[in-house]
């Protein structure tokens, strides 16, 4: 049995780099599986830190107000929106968006695309991102990065022997 996604539907990717491609493509390099580590004991600034917004929406649910949030909460201090932006569909842009048909009774969806650069980004100690979709009092958690400094530590090797 087939179990269609519920609109809204979204996820967040947070990266090294965003790069737009020929023919429509865009690759997302340096991937983060929701932790990133780095290795030093005091702040930081990373040259650049992105993330990928994808939220899809059914048509039925247009004329569409929502917005994306992005909340850095820094251990200790008080959430803060670092990025937000509006995402809101009127029916008129609706009219001019071409719906392709939909195969084997696959559901439609309207899908918006938010890439972000965040550079250079400054890492003081331990945070956490969320990318949050707000729908009226309604937050849709798209994704998030916990991010931690972990000191260098010295460690002895062993000479290579053949």
């Amino acid at each position: 049995m087939i179990i269609p996604v519920q609109m809204p539907f979204g996820y967040a990717i947070f990266c090294d780099d965003l790069r737009d491609e020929i023919h429509g493509k865009l690759t997302i390099v340096g991937v983060y599986s929701g932790d990133m580590i780095i290795q030093s004991s005091s702040p930081v600034n990373l040259p650049q830190l992105c993330m990928l917004a994808v939220v899809r929406i059914s048509p039925t649910s247009v004329p569409f107000s929502g917005s994306l949030n992005l909340i850095r909460e820094d251990i200790g201090e008080d959430p803060q929106v670092i990025f937000s932006t509006s995402l809101d569909v009127p029916d008129e842009l609706f009219a001019s968006i071409p719906m392709p048909p939909a195969y084997d009774g696959e559901q439609q969806f309207i899908e918006m695309r938010v890439p972000l650069k965040m550079a250079p980004y400054s890492v003081s100690g331990e945070s956490v991102l969320r990318a949050i979709l707000q729908i009226g009092e309604d937050e849709h958690r798209l994704g998030r990065l916990k991010i931690t400094l972990a000191p260098i530590q010295d460690v002895e090797s062993e000479p290579i022997r053949n």
